[in-house]
């Protein structure tokens, strides 16, 4: 059963919920994202994605995972900042060779897409993705925040 808390635990576990880290990891993890799956959009929870997954993301939407991008709309843009710390959104395209993180042609879990919309594959999920490996190398947020 459940075992006693301490008192100071108890108090202590509400700050800790509320921390500036959990609070950026809240907005910047989405809780679904739409999946392509017998040849139609699903929309299901983001815990249920794996590497290879085809993910569409709209405008408006994060990114449930990190994409390597295969499709996007003419203008599509995403805003990396609370991944990367980026200030100004990035153009979105396949056509762009995946260098690094900072590219247009990947979509890492939580970045926003402010315009148009994009396909992509999924390359890393859960505790895979680069936000994840980050926050457990104490990377993460970005000093920008």
């Amino acid at each position: 059963g459940p075992q006693p808390c301490p008192a100071w635990l108890c108090c202590l576990l509400p700050c800790l919920r509320n921390s500036r880290e959990n609070r950026l990891w809240s907005e910047a993890v989405p809780e679904d994202g739409e999946v392509l799956r017998g040849g139609r959009w699903v929309r299901m929870d983001s815990h249920s994605f794996v590497p290879g997954d085809v993910i569409r993301v709209k405008a408006g939407f994060r990114s449930p995972a990190d994409l390597r991008v295969v499709q996007a709309a003419e203008g599509c843009q995403a805003d990396k900042r609370l991944t990367l710390g980026a200030t100004e959104p990035v153009l979105v395209s396949s056509s762009t060779p995946p260098s690094s993180a900072a590219s247009g042609s990947v979509l890492l879990l939580g970045d926003l897409v402010v315009g148009g919309e994009c396909v992509g594959v999924a390359t890393a999920t859960g505790n895979d993705c680069f936000i994840a490996r980050a926050v457990k190398h104490k990377a993460w947020p970005p000093k920008a925040l």
